[in-house]
């Protein structure tokens, strides 16, 4: 059993926190020995063989380190094991981080932790407690059991980019009527409920009636729309409609064709009937002067 002693002068929230420490190391330490340096005023150490001399505690003006007699940050650790664990029997097992004013008055507070139901089902979680050090708070983020992340709020990058390379597919097939379903659906203008905030967008079960694989669903019902997918839809209807536009452009260009050909055979007629018409002339000349000459 490790038997601490201090000596010299350490003021009192000082060896406060270095006889918590302590306590934490005693407790908490995967070692069977450890040992406990303070720097400074005052000395505090726990009897420890030096042969662990890479789990050592120590606590200088700079912070505590564990693993290294250097921390650059109040709790520095260093070691194949330095990972900081907190174990709690139930939700929400987490970590509470509070930006404070220069009083210590609380100025905006997140707490980053995990959920769970049962043996490897659970949830991580980002909720934002506004200058609170308790309670409910507004979640903001939620990554579900099977790698699913739910954002209450808006998501900006510079781009979102998306794994679709044909080796990862089967069952390839090129969409077909996109153009007539693009019609079952409404593009429309709308505000959210909860926020009041305007937007524009699809309605999730006008989707699922032509396309469900766009479209999850939470208790049964339609959630929420895979928009960028829609892009597929959008790619063939536009050239099924492009291909309707062509056909119509060679109708209508054989159609002209045609009117071409009527004008110039009309053309010709009216040339006929010119001709003919000097014809007449000339043979109506002709039997009145053959008329004349008998008289």
């Amino acid at each position: 059993m490790f038997q601490p002693s201090i000596s010299g002068s350490v003021p009192v929230r000082q060896g406060l926190m270095v006889s918590v420490l302590a306590l934490v190391a005693i407790l908490y330490s995967p070692l069977p020995q450890q040992a406990v340096h303070q720097a400074g005023a005052g000395i505090l150490t726990l009897v420890a063989s030096s042969a662990h001399a890479s789990g050592e505690m120590y606590v200088e003006p700079e912070g505590v380190g564990i693993g290294t007699a250097n921390p650059q940050r109040q709790l520095h650790l260093v070691g194949n094991n330095a990972v900081f664990r907190m174990d709690r029997s139930a939700n929400t097992a987490a970590f509470l981080m509070v930006r404070t004013d220069a009083g210590g008055t609380p100025l905006k507070t997140f707490v980053v932790g995990t959920n769970a139901s049962g043996s490897d089902n659970g949830e991580f979680i980002i909720t934002d407690l506004g200058t609170a050090l308790g309670g409910s708070g507004a979640r903001r983020l939620t990554i579900t059991n099977d790698g699913e992340a739910h954002f209450t709020g808006t998501v900006r990058a510079p781009a979102f980019v998306q794994t679709s390379s044909a080796r990862l597919k089967d069952n390839v097939e090129t969409l077909r009527h996109a153009r007539l379903a693009i019609q079952q659906l409404r593009g429309v203008r709308f505000s959210w409920k909860d926020s009041g905030e305007a937007s524009l967008g699809v309605i999730a079960e006008e989707v699922q009636a032509v396309y469900p694989e766009l479209v999850d669903t939470e208790d049964g019902m339609a959630a929420a729309v895979n928009y960028s997918a829609l892009v597929a839809v959008l790619v063939e209807a536009v050239k099924e409609q492009q291909t309707v536009m062509d056909d119509q452009q060679k109708e209508i260009a054989a159609q002209q064709a045609r009117m071409k050909l009527l004008e110039n055979r009309l053309a010709e007629i009216a040339l006929l009937k010119a001709r003919l018409a000097d014809v007449e002339d000339q043979l109506t000349r002709g039997h009145l002067q053959s008329a004349t000459l008998l008289e």
